[in-house]
C-alpha cells in the first residue's frame, strides 16, 4: 500500500468513527404499561388473568453500547403466600443479543419486579 492509499483509509476510518459516534443514541421510555404474570399456589408463574396485574416499565436502548435494559414494577396476585424469584424467565428471548439478566421476583404481598438486560444487540 502506498502512502496515499493509507491516508485515504485512515480518513475513511475516521469518518466512519465520527458517523458512528454522531448517531449513537440513548432512548429511554418511562411509564410504559406492561402486563405482569401472577403466581399460582404451587409457586409457579401463571397466565391466569385473575392473578395477573398491571405494571409500569422503563425501557432503555443504547445504540452505542448495544444494550437494552428493562425494569418493571407492579402488583400481581401471589397465591403461594411466599416470595418467589425466577431467573432466565425468557421475556427477552425475542432480542437478538446476549441475555445477561432476565429476573422476575414477586414478594409475598404481590409486589412484582422484573429486571432484564441484553448486551451486544445489533441496532
Amino acid at each position: 500500500m502506498n502512502r496515499r492509499t493509507k491516508s485515504l483509509l485512515a480518513v475513511g476510518a475516521a469518518t466512519l468513527l465520527m458517523v458512528n459516534v454522531a448517531f449513537a443514541v440513548v432512548v429511554k421510555v418511562r411509564q410504559l404499561p406492561v402486563p405482569m404474570p401472577g403466581i399460582d399456589a404451587g409457586g409457579n408463574i401463571t397466565g391466569d388473568p385473575a392473578l395477573a396485574g398491571d405494571g409500569l416499565a422503563k425501557l432503555t436502548l443504547n445504540t452505542r453500547t448495544g444494550r437494552v435494559a428493562i425494569v418493571a414494577r407492579g402488583d400481581v396476585g401471589n397465591a403461594s403466600g411466599s416470595r418467589q424469584k425466577f431467573f432466565d424467565v425468557g421475556l427477552l428471548a425475542f432480542i437478538p443479543g446476549d441475555i445477561v439478566r432476565d429476573d422476575y421476583t414477586v414478594a409475598r404481598n404481590g409486589n412484582a419486579h422484573y429486571n432484564g438486560l441484553a448486551r451486544n444487540v445489533p441496532f
